[in-house]
């Protein structure tokens, strides 16, 4: 080849990749979540915040040793301490964030690193165009677009991942193992990847010293453990084995197989090829890193229904695209050894392009359709704060309001004192509340209305029902007073 035309080949080839990324990060933060509520938003949110002021206890307007329903979801009470359920590693990242106004657009921001991990990973199999097809693919999966505009977790914990896979693979050794033991900062199931990355650690007679090296981030998190919940090996998640059970597993696999399926797309076969051809021991881990993720939610209490619940396989998904990408190779490998000329290669890099094209246009139409309502759009979210303003507007300052899902939402948007209105102690706080006189006021979700403590706050006290909102599938306010005492 010309010198001169693979220099044009190689910037062509940057300008490529500098397109995929920029357009990627302009994507992901115009469809980035802006607002916060539920309980799994508001956790890491709220955990995030409370890192950037140098904090880990949420602080309460009442004790949480007397009146415990004072806590929101994402949160208990230990003790006389509000102690976070969610490990550290994201809500670290978001503390950060927040010192510059910048929460929302940490996904965004993993989810080019991701882009570039996927890059890096999958050139151990295969050229170039290839690893930048494998990227593009990545960027524009619905779980992994769910993952870059979400504010959760799920991404962020396949990032360290892939971070210690291919530091591992450019044989730094102490980076790798670093970077792992940071993955269990973010999801301790994580463990199940580093379960499966022992095998080739073993082969290599490098397991002793890499585990060695994981000591000083994995130490880090077990003193954290061990200070907030009792011991390094305790997390806020409690005991595993109230949602783990074999009544979830034939459900939940046939959804997970099926979805997964359905969003890899034309994609699909490539992987298959990748699975049967090349390195036996590579495509061997891959299909295990990839495998004990849905193996182990397939037993997880939640899941199945919605689609996004596949975010619980995202850990173990960028071994199904390095699997593509080696199934990419073999095939180009196969039409090289069928036939090199130079139109078979144009027809090829085309054929290649039009896969890319093709499946990024039916991943971005699914994620258009009713199944995916709200992954392609600028306002996750905003519903949750829209209904916060309304209850604000309705109840005077220092209020109490009780809700489920706006628990969250009405510490940070709100002036009002929210509170936990389906545990059990509410029904004992709204009657001390009244006693004293404190203004009180219900925000009921439809779907939470015969929740027992919801019942007994309305069955026990005089309401009165201000307004009821379509929002959030329906949400009735009410004001609560004493009932009169009866002659």
């Amino acid at each position: 080849m010309d010198p001169r035309l693979g220099r044009y080949h190689d910037l062509f080839f940057r300008l490529c990749v500098l397109a995929l990324v920029g357009a990627a990060f302009t994507v992901f933060v115009l469809y980035r979540q802006r607002f916060i509520g539920a309980c799994d938003w508001y956790g890491y949110f709220q955990l995030g915040r409370l890192f950037g002021e140098g904090r880990l206890f949420l602080d309460t307007q009442l004790p949480v040793d007397v009146y415990p329903a004072v806590v929101p979801l994402g949160f208990y009470p230990e003790g006389t301490q509000v102690v976070p359920q969610y490990p550290p590693g994201y809500p670290l990242l978001l503390g950060i964030a927040s010192w510059f106004g910048g929460e929302f657009f940490v996904t965004p921001v993993v989810g080019v690193v991701s882009i570039l991990l996927i890059y890096r990973a999958s050139r151990e199999f295969a050229e170039r165009w290839i690893a930048l097809a494998a990227a593009a693919l990545w960027a524009f999966f619905p779980i992994v677009f769910w993952g870059s505009t979400e504010v959760m977790s799920d991404l962020v914990a396949a990032v360290p991942l892939l971070g210690s896979y291919v530091l591992y693979r450019q044989g730094r050794l102490r980076a790798s193992a670093l970077v792992l033991g940071l993955a269990f900062w973010v999801r301790p199931t994580n463990a199940l990847y580093a379960l499966v990355f022992a095998g080739p650690l073993l082969r290599d007679g490098k397991l002793f010293r890499y585990v060695l090296w994981t000591l000083p981030t994995t130490a880090i998190y077990a003193a954290y453990n061990a200070y907030l919940y009792g011991a390094p090996w305790i997390t806020g998640y409690g005991s595993l084995s109230y949602d783990l059970g074999t009544a979830h597993f034939w459900p939940h696999l046939g959804f997970y197989l099926w979805q997964t399926l359905i969003h890899l797309g034309p994609v699909a076969p490539f992987v298959l090829i990748g699975l049967h051809r090349g390195r036996l021991s590579e495509n061997a881990f891959l299909a295990a890193w990839a495998g004990a993720h849905l193996l182990f939610y397939c037993f997880w209490r939640s899941g199945g229904g919605d689609w996004w619940w596949t975010r619980f396989l995202l850990p173990g998904y960028p071994a199904l695209f390095l699997l593509a990408a080696n199934g990419l190779q073999q095939t180009a490998d196969w039409l090289r050894a069928w036939r090199d000329t130079p139109r078979v290669r144009t027809a090829a890099f085309a054929a290649l392009a039009v896969l890319v094209g093709g499946t990024i246009t039916f991943d971005i139409s699914l994620g258009q359709s009713p199944s995916h309502t709200g992954l392609w759009s600028p306002n996750k979210g905003r519903n949750y704060y829209s209904v916060a303003r309304i209850i604000e507007e309705l109840v005077p300052d220092g209020a109490y309001v009780g809700s489920v899902e706006f628990s969250g939402t009405l510490r940070i948007y709100g002036r009002s004192q929210p509170f936990l209105s389906n545990h059990l102690d509410a029904p004992k706080l709204v009657h001390d509340l009244l006693d004293r006189q404190v203004p009180v006021f219900l925000a009921v979700e439809s779907w939470n209305r015969e929740r027992k403590a919801i019942r007994e706050i309305l069955d026990t006290n005089a309401h009165e029902l201000l307004r009821e909102l379509t929002l959030c599938g329906g949400v009735q306010i009410y004001r609560l007073k004493p009932r009169p005492a009866r002659d």
